[in-house]
């Protein structure tokens, strides 16, 4: 073969190839199955909301704010489980952690979509939102409502009040509510670290929540350090575990 054949065959070769694998994406397109390769996997945190049909499932980032349709394989199955369980009304949305991926999906008209696919649950967590992402929090004399407490979401029943904290500054005193009684106490504050003391409640007692409220005083009594991120405060212990996390509401 003369280099001219050559190389007009390895031409056509590669059309050929390329035909290939357009014919690929064109029926990957009309079966729904994804149309480009599966993004990285990676922590994602937003808002869910649920509703009837294949694609109603929506899932809102905190981070970039966009929507995407969620798809039904995965971990969706648990995640869905979760959801339904902790919302109080059909069109709730509620925070939920998980590691997934971003995929391109074709609709129903053949158009590719960013899709989101749960590949691992975390969390759901109904008393938290994203906040603002370009709010700066500020520690001392704001409302903090606890939304977990060691890893686990904060269950409020209708006739509790919502346990929360609230850092006096000035007198360097702490206010709040277990959800049955209110707290008190004093703190301590230099740099990052925060240590709580004299940590004490009122005694009324309460048909739902007092374990909960126990548990609270327990992990504010180990609180050595805090850190902020936007609206959200963390609190930790000696080892590094955060014990307490709490999102930032108006002063009431």
């Amino acid at each position: 073969m003369t280099l001219a054949a050559a190389t007009l065959a390895a031409l056509l070769a590669l059309l050929g190839g390329c035909a290939d694998r357009a014919d690929t994406v064109r029926a990957m397109t009309r079966t729904g199955a994804p149309t480009a390769a599966a993004g990285e996997p990676r922590e994602m945190r937003g808002m869910v909301s649920l509703g009837e049909g294949e694609s109603a499932a929506r899932f809102t980032g905190c981070a970039d704010r966009q929507a995407y349709s969620l798809a039904r394989g995965g971990d969706f199955v648990a995640l869905e489980r979760a959801v339904l369980a902790s919302r109080r009304r059909p069109d709730h949305g509620l925070l939920v952690t998980f590691a997934g991926r971003t995929v391109e999906r074709a609709g129903a008209d053949g158009d590719a979509r960013p899709t989101v696919v749960v590949d691992r649950f975390h969390g759901v967590w109904p008393g938290e939102t994203c906040g603002n992402p370009g709010a700066v929090g500020t520690l001392l004399d704001m409302y903090w409502k606890l939304t977990r407490l060691d890893g686990q979401p904060v269950v409020v029943s209708p006739q509790q009040r919502e346990p929360h904290l609230v850092l006096h500054g000035q007198q360097r005193r702490l206010a709040g509510s277990g959800g049955c009684n209110r707290l008190m106490g004093t703190f301590t504050l230099q740099g990052d670290t925060l240590r709580f003391f004299d940590l004490g409640t009122t005694r009324k007692t309460c048909p739902t929540g007092m374990e909960q409220e126990q548990r609270f005083l327990t992990a504010l009594a180990a609180v050595v350090a805090w850190e902020m991120e936007g609206v959200h405060l963390e609190l930790r212990d000696a080892r590094g575990q955060t014990r307490l996390r709490l999102e930032e509401r108006p002063l009431h």
